[in-house]
């Protein structure tokens, strides 16, 4: 585990806003402010509505080699020997170990479709469209809409000619149905229920059988689900407007959470 056993924080992000529109350049910007955090003795851990070939192209670019929870908790990526053992219920591949959690991604496109055409709603759905298309429809950048199409649990749809209503309507159908939606800008996110924070309490728990005194902290921005607050010591709202500022921003609030340990 690259973590030193001396006041270990981790540091949940839920920052979609920030991570949605990320490019090379971006990425590149911010690696130096995440390799500080890194020498904090602090984890990055990102819970995100991203795809894990998303999630994971972003990490790499950025520096972070720690575990991730993509598809808004239907899966939970542990890089290969991070906590030193075998997590029970992963899946092993070559440089992950896998958690997953989620309905597939045809049981949740079924009752979406089902669910739409009772309603008389006509949607259009990212996983049918081309990169160039996806990126402007849905507001991702082009190196993700390049991997955004590789979603294993969830769907993603953005309504057409809908009203508030219609969408509000749609999100509580599905919730009907067992599913549950996020939204992002406007374009839904939609995932069979995965009992909330499961994924964040099952890294959570991973983390306290390795490490003592492990402190929790969230930062959300106004894409945040909620779904991680519960099991956080404090939540934190992101107020940055790139990765680069995030990374400083994390930087400063490691070092003020480690100073108030210690007095």
């Amino acid at each position: 585990m690259p973590l030193g056993f001396q006041q270990p924080i981790l540091c949940f992000l839920e920052i979609d806003s920030l991570l949605m529109t990320a490019t090379r350049t971006t990425c590149v910007s911010a690696f130096r402010a995440f390799e500080l955090v890194n020498q904090l003795n602090a984890a990055t851990i990102i819970y995100s509505g991203l795809t894990r070939a998303e999630l994971e192209y972003l990490m790499k670019a950025i520096g972070v080699w720690h575990p991730y929870i993509a598809e808004d908790g239907s899966v939970v990526g542990v890089p290969r020997g991070y906590f030193g053992r075998r997590i029970d219920g992963a899946k092993r591949e070559l440089f992950w170990d896998v958690i997953d959690y989620g309905r597939p991604h045809d049981s949740v496109t079924d009752i979406v479709d089902e669910t739409l055409k009772r309603m008389g709603l006509r949607a259009v759905r990212l996983s049918a469209l081309p990169t160039q298309t996806i990126a402007e429809v849905f507001g991702l950048s082009r190196p993700l809409a390049a991997r955004a199409r590789k979603r294993a649990h969830g769907d993603v749809v953005k309504l057409l000619d809908a009203t508030e209503c219609d969408i509000a309507d749609v999100t509580a159908a599905l919730g009907e149905e067992g599913l549950r939606c996020a939204r992002r800008g406007d374009a839904l996110y939609i995932v069979g229920d995965t009992g909330g924070n499961r994924a964040v309490l099952t890294l959570k728990r991973l983390y306290d059988e390795h490490l003592v005194g492990a402190r929790a902290i969230g930062l959300i921005d106004r894409y945040a689900t909620g779904m991680m607050i519960s099991a956080m010591e404090s939540v934190i709202e992101a107020d940055s407007t790139s990765l680069a500022e995030l990374g400083k921003q994390m930087i400063e609030i490691v070092s003020a959470t480690r100073r108030s340990v210690c007095h």
